[in-house]
């Protein structure tokens, strides 16, 4: 019915509905498809000596420097009803990563990742302290 719509035209007013169905159907099971992979795909985290990168399915990975970094934590993301820790970092006034980020008290906060999201994600927290160091902000 789709091919018939688009190639023969249209005679009456119920058959671009009967033949669009079809077809918004497959957009919808793909648009489907390709969310759930997106949320359920593990995100990529690194942490190491010269800073940690972050990246989430389909966008370029962002790398972040520890000179880049005041403090780093893993902690409840600020103004969330949601109980779960996350990777929060406070960057150097000045600094811009790309990602999406939450103002704190006047402050840049970027709530990096959501530990829960994580294949190892109960390990970040001893990783993050070791690396980061001074920069390793208690949780409040």
């Amino acid at each position: 019915m789709t091919i018939l719509l688009i190639t023969e035209g249209v005679s009456s007013v119920s058959e671009p509905v009967v033949a669009l169905g079809p077809l918004s159907t497959v957009l919808g099971w793909t648009w489907s498809l390709v969310s759930f992979r997106r949320w359920v795909r593990p995100l990529r985290l690194r942490i190491g000596p010269e800073g940690l990168s972050v990246g989430n399915f389909g966008d370029p990975e962002v790398a972040i420097r520890w000179d880049q970094v005041v403090a780093v934590t893993v902690a409840r993301r600020p103004g969330a009803m949601e109980k779960h820790p996350w990777l929060l970092l406070w960057p150097v006034p000045g600094h811009s990563f790309g990602l999406p980020r939450d103002m704190v008290d006047g402050h840049q906060t970027y709530p990096l990742v959501e530990l829960r999201r994580l294949r190892d994600g109960d390990e970040v927290e001893a990783v993050t302290r070791y690396f980061a160091g001074s920069r390793y902000a208690e949780p409040a």
